[in-house]
């Protein structure tokens, strides 16, 4: 049940972002770029709440809870994510409709 709350969740979150994806990657959280825009997923709750990026970004989800959870985009502007474990991220570059 949690995991389909979550989906729901980072699902509602995506929606906002009016992004799709040109490429998606799983790593391993210690593998991040520092000029990447970082979303935390922990508590099942993000920080930041919202997110400001410039076309060609990247953008990358990290876990920090210990239930898994995915990223998808509610209107299927960029692949979804396979399960991230914690501590594994997820990473897309963005560009704008």
């Amino acid at each position: 049940m949690n995991t389909i709350i979550s989906k729901i969740t980072i699902a509602a979150l995506l929606s906002g972002f009016s992004l799709f994806a040109v490429a998606g990657e799983m790593n391993d959280a210690s593998t991040g770029n520092a000029k990447e825009n970082k979303i935390e997923i922990k508590d099942f709750a993000f920080n930041p709440q919202n997110i400001t990026v410039k076309s060609g970004e990247k953008i990358t989800w990290i876990n920090k809870d210990e239930e898994p959870h995915t990223v998808v985009s509610v209107g299927k502007q960029f692949k979804k994510s396979p399960g991230l474990d914690t501590d594994q991220t997820y990473t897309i570059n963005s560009s704008y409709d």
